[in-house]
């Protein structure tokens, strides 16, 4: 396509646009409505992985061992323990190590300890594991089973895998909820162009006996399509960016999450995914609108 047509039927698009201005209006508020609310779950669902990968990327296990336990059995164990595979790192951690880790732990509340000490220790001492993932932690389960001098095994499994579960539903959800808003925008999108092709359908016929081929029938329509897909894009775009970065200022630093995603990233991500589906959601739009309009 040579620039001056382009330029052409981009002058004629923008024209249609302010044509029909009440329809085009109606359309980019309703996609913006649509890809908003596309935004919101795919920022919820990025947080949420990027959870559940934080997690699993502190995941570890605690084997408990008995106050009673020989150096020979303590060995045993830590040999045991560290031939299983998706082990990153075992390190022994004595009774008294435990009671400074637990009263730091505790900060502000470390008082409702005061009265425990190296004479007076609870806590028992343990193999601290850290693991790549959750599976190992049944592995190492299986694989300590009748050792002697074991009290316990304890793991953040079941947070992971809780946890897990709802990333999985959250993915599910997108996808689907991604799909359903696609079609919705489609729709919107091919309805206002067919309102527009409508009204002007005796020129195309015209145009048609005349010889024009079906692209240079379509570009106007086309890029009318991308048009309004780009600007409702954009709109939900500072929408959705600027209601995150106040949300992420609030929240950043309250342990609600333990990790949060930059306001930058998430520009990036929805830059990316709302062009593309603005511009898509035109070009098949105004595609699918025109095709009954070409059977002449």
């Amino acid at each position: 396509m040579k620039v001056s047509s382009f330029k052409g039927f981009t002058i004629d698009a923008i024209k249609s646009l302010f044509r029909n201005k009440t329809i085009s209006i109606a359309t980019i508020v309703n996609i913006v409505v649509t890809l908003t609310i596309y935004g919101v779950f795919l920022i919820l669902m990025n947080v949420i992985v990027a959870n559940v990968n934080d997690v699993e990327s502190r995941l570890q296990l605690k084997v408990y061992l008995k106050d009673n336990i020989t150096v020979e059995q303590q060995q045993q164990v830590k040999d045991a323990i560290s031939g299983i595979e998706g082990i990153e790192s075992v390190y022994y951690e004595s009774k008294a190590e435990a009671l400074v880790n637990f009263k730091n732990q505790l900060r502000d509340y470390a008082w409702m300890i005061e009265g425990y000490d190296e004479n007076n220790n609870p806590l028992p001492s343990s193999y601290v594991v850290k693991i790549k993932s959750s599976s190992v932690s049944d592995r190492i389960e299986k694989a300590l089973q009748g050792f002697e001098g074991i009290d316990d095994i304890g793991s953040d499994k079941v947070l992971v895998k809780e946890v897990s579960k709802i990333s999985t539903f959250i993915r599910i959800a997108w996808i689907v909820l991604s799909f359903i808003l696609i079609l919705v925008s489609l729709f919107l999108i091919m309805n206002t162009i067919k309102l527009t092709i409508y009204s002007r359908r005796k020129e195309i016929y015209i145009m048609k006996f005349v010889g024009a081929t079906d692209w240079f029938i379509r570009w106007p329509f086309v890029i009318e399509g991308i048009i309004l897909g780009v600007i409702g894009s954009f709109i939900s775009i500072g929408i959705i960016y600027y209601s995150y970065f106040y949300v992420y200022s609030f929240l950043n630093g309250r342990n609600l999450f333990s990790y949060l995603i930059s306001p930058n990233v998430i520009l990036i991500q929805l830059t990316i995914h709302f062009f593309l589906i603005g511009i898509l959601v035109g070009i098949v739009g105004s595609i699918f609108s025109l095709r009954k309009f070409l059977k002449v």
